[in-house]
């Protein structure tokens, strides 16, 4: 049979919300990782071109433990603070890596998606929260 044209999928409207805070630009994971401020700084920069003026934004409040227990179990949000590192970078897995400010913006990028809710939709259409932080 014959197909329209075109993508076999419909498009519907969709609200968009930028979320972040500048404690997200303290994530230093060293020099050559791809997740590093100067990638958030260029993003901040392309995103305040007069584009961009209608683009939702909010700033990302920082997540209690209650918050993080909610998809995290037991003792994990306990162990990733303690093994924060006062200066210098910390491995905690083969690629993850942390830093001194990376504490206050892994809490405010727990809850980046809670802060996309208070964005309604359009009729018949969704909401997309980007949300850059690590």
């Amino acid at each position: 049979p014959e197909h329209a044209p075109g993508p076999p999928y419909a498009i519907t409207a969709m609200t968009v919300a930028f979320i972040t805070h500048p404690d997200c630009l303290k994530h230093d994971m060293g020099a050559g990782h791809p997740e590093q401020p100067a990638r958030l700084t260029n993003v901040l920069a392309g995103l305040g071109q007069s584009t961009f003026s209608d683009l939702k934004r909010a700033i990302a409040e920082p997540a209690s433990a209650e918050q993080i227990a909610r998809a995290h179990p037991g003792d994990y949000l306990k162990n990733l603070l303690a093994a924060m590192p006062r200066d210098g970078l910390s491995h905690i897995d083969a690629d993850t890596v942390i830093s001194p400010g990376s504490r206050d913006a892994m809490l405010r990028a727990a809850t980046r998606f809670e802060r996309a809710l208070p964005f309604p939709p359009p009729a018949g259409g969704s909401v997309l929260a980007i949300a850059e932080t690590p």
